[in-house]
Order: C-alpha cells, then sequence, then structure tokens
C-alpha cells in the first residue's frame, strides 16, 4: 500500500511538474501571439502610410498634369487669337483695297491701304 501511495503521489507530482510546464509554454506561446499581433499591426501601419503616401503622389502629378494641360490650352486659345486677328485685318485690307479702289478708280498701293485701315480701325477702338 504505502507503495501504491507513493507511486500516486509520484504521479501527482509528475503531472503538476507538467501542467507547470505546459503552463509555462502557453505564456511564452501567448507571449509570442501578442509580438507577433504587435508586429502585423505594425507592418499593416507602415503599409497603410505608404498607400496614403503613393496616393497622395498620385493627386499631386495628376493635378500638376491637369493645370499643365489648362496653361496649355490658354495659350493655344491665346495664339489662336493672335491668328484670327491677323487673318481678320488681312481680309479687312483686302475689303478695303476693293472698295477704296473702286470708290477712287484708281489702284490703292498697299502702303496707302494699311494707312487707310490702321486709321480706321484706330477710330473704332478710340470711338
Amino acid at each position: 500500500m504505502d507503495a501504491r501511495e507513493s507511486n500516486y503521489k509520484q504521479r501527482e507530482e509528475d503531472v503538476a511538474t507538467k501542467e507547470e510546464a505546459v503552463a509555462e509554454q502557453k505564456a511564452k506561446y501567448d507571449d509570442q501571439m501578442k509580438d507577433a499581433n504587435a508586429e502585423a499591426d505594425r507592418i499593416v501601419l507602415g503599409s497603410r502610410k505608404d498607400a496614403n503616401s503613393r496616393a497622395d503622389d498620385i493627386i499631386d502629378k495628376a493635378k500638376k498634369q491637369a493645370n499643365e494641360m489648362i496653361e496649355q490650352a490658354r495659350e493655344d486659345i491665346a495664339a489662336e487669337r493672335d491668328n484670327a486677328k491677323v487673318a481678320m485685318r488681312e481680309e479687312v485690307a483686302d475689303l478695303a483695297i476693293g472698295i477704296a479702289s473702286s470708290v477712287l478708280e484708281r489702284e490703292v498701293s498697299k502702303d496707302e491701304n494699311n494707312r487707310i485701315v490702321d486709321s480706321f480701325l484706330n477710330k473704332k477702338r478710340l470711338g
């Protein structure tokens, strides 16, 4: 009986020792899981920051490109306006030469015509 009792006590001590070892292993596992979760959170946060930074860069580049396109369009419009003014001025000059020739029944020189047109346009702008 003493041997049995001693055997049971030994088993109880072995079980208690194993339970302590399991508890220690579980504590280590829990600590490792906490560390792994913290590292995962840091990685996710870093990835979000990188993604936001990249998104901001893309938006900034798109805004810059849009502004450049708008400026180019303005320059193109201004050039077209200037070309249209020149073309209209030449057409007015040709018409003025034709009218002046008909009225005067003689040929008007290009210089005379330009002077007449300039005088006419200046009067219209001022008046």
